[in-house]
C-alpha cells in the first residue's frame, strides 16, 4: 500500500467525518505531509497502524513538496503523523516562508511543546499558528482516546509554554461517544491557555477510527446538545467554536452550532 495523498497542493479533500487538517476559515490552504510517524495511537487515527508503519518520508522530499507548491501568499498547513518529531520541522517552516507563505500552520498533538526551547526554536522559525490536539478536559479521558499515557499532561504543558510565548494557539477535538459531554468544559480549560478558537470534528471513517467504530460513535443529537452549551460558553469567554462533519438530522440542529 502506498502514501495517502502528498500532493503539496491538496486542499480540504472530504471523507465522510471533519477534517483536521486544514484548519477551518483557512481558504486555499496548502497541506503539506510530512509523514506519518506518530509518539500516540489514538483510536480514532485516520491513518491506521498499516500506513504508520511505513514510517516518514525524507526531509527533502517534504522540502520539494513546498518548492514545487504555490505558496506565495497562501497558508501552508505542515500536518503528520506527528511534525514536531522532526528536527527537520524548522526548515520546511523556514522554507515555507522563504517562498512567500503568508503564514505557517503546524498541526500537532502537543506533545513535544512541552519542551519550551523546542517552542521558541519553532517560533523563530516562523510558525505562525499552532492548531493542537486535546481529546479531554481530564488526563483520563484525553489519555485512554491517545492510547498514551502522560499525553495530556504533556500537551496540556505545551498549551502552557504558547501562552508564555504569546503563540496564536488553536485547538482540534476529534468527537466521540467518551468526550461528547464534555466539550463545554474542554472550551473552559483551553481558555485558561489562551486559545483563540476550538474546533470539534467528526471521526473520519477509515484506519483505526472504522475499527474502533463501535465504540467510537457519538448520537448526533445528543452531541448537537453539547455542541450549543459549547459555543455558549466559546461566546461568553469569546473562544471561537466550530464544528465540522457532525451529521446532523435536520437543519434545525445545525442553526445554533457554529
Amino acid at each position: 500500500m502506498g502514501w495517502p495523498e502528498t500532493n503539496a497542493t491538496q486542499t480540504n479533500r472530504r471523507r465522510r467525518g471533519g477534517d483536521t487538517d486544514v484548519p477551518q476559515g483557512i481558504q486555499d490552504a496548502v497541506l503539506i505531509r510530512t509523514g506519518l510517524r506518530c509518539n500516540s495511537a489514538c483510536r480514532f487515527c485516520e491513518h491506521g497502524a498499516e500506513l504508520r508503519d511505513q514510517g516518514d518520508r525524507e526531509p527533502a522530499e517534504v522540502l520539494a513538496d513546498i518548492d514545487a507548491a504555490d505558496v506565495s501568499g497562501k497558508t501552508v498547513v505542515l500536518s503528520g503523523g506527528e511534525v514536531t518529531l522532526h528536527r527537520e520541522a524548522l526548515d520546511w517552516v523556514e522554507r515555507a516562508k522563504a517562498r512567500g507563505a503568508a503564514r505557517v500552520v503546524l498541526q500537532t498533538n502537543g506533545r513535544m511543546l512541552a519542551y519550551s526551547k523546542w517552542v521558541r526554536r519553532l517560533l523563530r522559525a516562523g510558525c505562525d499558528v499552532f492548531a493542537v490536539a486535546l481529546h479531554g478536559h481530564r488526563a483520563e479521558l484525553h489519555d485512554w482516546l491517545t492510547q498514551s499515557e502522560g499525553s495530556f499532561e504533556q500537551t496540556v504543558k505545551g498549551l502552557e509554554n504558547l501562552r508564555a510565548a504569546e503563540a496564536v494557539t488553536l485547538v482540534n477535538c476529534v468527537i466521540t461517544r467518551s468526550n461528547y459531554r464534555h466539550m463545554p468544559e474542554l472550551v473552559q480549560l483551553v481558555n485558561r491557555y489562551g486559545v483563540v478558537a476550538v474546533r470539534f470534528v467528526w471521526p473520519r471513517l477509515s484506519g483505526d477510527a472504522n475499527n474502533e467504530w463501535p465504540m467510537l460513535e457519538a448520537s448526533p443529537s445528543m452531541v448537537s446538545r453539547y455542541a450549543r452549551l459549547a459555543s455558549t460558553v466559546g461566546e461568553r469567554l469569546r473562544v471561537r467554536v466550530s464544528f465540522d462533519g457532525i451529521p446532523m438530522k435536520s437543519q434545525a440542529e445545525v442553526q445554533h452550532v457554529g
